[in-house]
């Protein structure tokens, strides 16, 4: 399984980081599984209403993963 951690601290290298995991995973195809890990720190700059390019460009490698692991999440 091809592991995806997201944890850059800005916005814009999140937003790479992103891009590039969604590019590797456009390599990958349906050859292995993959798997995205998130913190809550990172997931919590997503959400913002200001970033919704970066949500949708999360979202989409998140449904083409087989598995998505949020730590460290709060309720919210």
């Amino acid at each position: 399984m091809e592991i995806f951690l997201l944890d850059e601290q800005s916005s814009s290298k999140l937003f790479k980081q992103i891009v590039d995991c969604q590019a590797k995973q456009k390599l990958i195809g349906y050859s292995r599984d993959t798997a995205v890990v998130i913190g809550g720190e990172q997931l919590a700059k997503i959400t913002l209403k200001k970033n919704e390019k970066v949500l949708d460009e999360f979202v989409e490698l998140a449904r083409k993963a087989s598995v998505v692991l949020a730590c460290r999440v709060s309720p919210k």
